[in-house]
């Protein structure tokens, strides 16, 4: 069945987030903050992995300039914290603004690596759901922690999770033919990039927003396709 994957992820995030919810209250704040920090640590570890993925750093740079200038001139992170407000201001009252913070940062680290990419197309193509099911796996665990932390938000990156993989998996045949490996190198690149950007932000070294960044995403595919044509790659 297409799109079990997506199914058994969004399963894995829910009793993850919801164990979260039940045990949070016995985290008190240093241990909280205790274990965001470690998942900050391993957020850069992971970034910095998936950045030297990467063949042509010059690829990585030139996408993620050119999509924040698109992210930031269309407002990527200001609508996302809209919506994030919104959804708050209906499921998240008293969590002061964590509601937002959970949304996105679990909404990011859990749909931009390759697992996601790969694992959809797979999904799609073979109905194989192996690698969305280790992916939900280390999904399900995360959503405890960041639960525990930043509160019912965490749940809602299930909306994430199914837009984009979902969108994937029913895409995976057109999309089969364009993702060859050169351009899945430079969208991990790109993708390792934005986890070590939340990874920062987990570690409250510096906060930047890493939504307006998605739109590299998209870029760095088509850079890499007109480089191949041309031959320059």
């Amino acid at each position: 069945m297409r799109g079990l994957g997506t199914i058994f992820n969004v399963i894995t995030v829910l009793i993850g987030g919801s164990l979260g919810l039940l045990i949070g209250s016995r985290f008190n704040k240093d241990l909280n903050k205790a274990v965001i920090g470690v998942n900050g640590f391993v957020s850069m570890v992971i970034g910095i992995q998936m950045a030297f993925t990467s063949k042509n750093i010059l690829i990585v740079l030139i996408s993620l300039a050119l999509g924040v200038i698109i992210g930031e001139i269309i407002d990527i992170e200001g609508r996302l914290q809209r919506f994030s407000q919104h959804m708050e201001d209906k499921f998240g009252r008293g969590e002061e603004g964590k509601f937002a913070k959970g949304f996105l940062t679990t909404s990011i680290l859990f749909c931009v690596g390759p697992l996601t990419i790969l694992g959809s197309l797979q999904d799609g193509l073979t109905g194989d759901i192996k690698l969305l099911a280790t992916k939900s796996i280390l999904d399900g665990f995360s959503s405890i922690v960041f639960a525990s932390a930043f509160g019912v938000g965490v749940m809602f990156t299930i909306i994430t999770i199914i837009v984009v993989q979902g969108s994937l998996t029913l895409l995976a045949g057109t999309l089969s033919g364009i993702l060859t490996q050169a351009v899945i190198a430079e969208l991990t690149g790109v993708g390792g990039i934005m986890v070590i950007s939340i990874g920062l932000g987990l570690l409250e070294i510096k906060k930047y927003k890493t939504a307006n960044m998605l739109p590299a995403l998209l870029i760095a595919p088509i850079i890499v396709m007109l480089l191949t044509y041309f031959k320059f790659i």
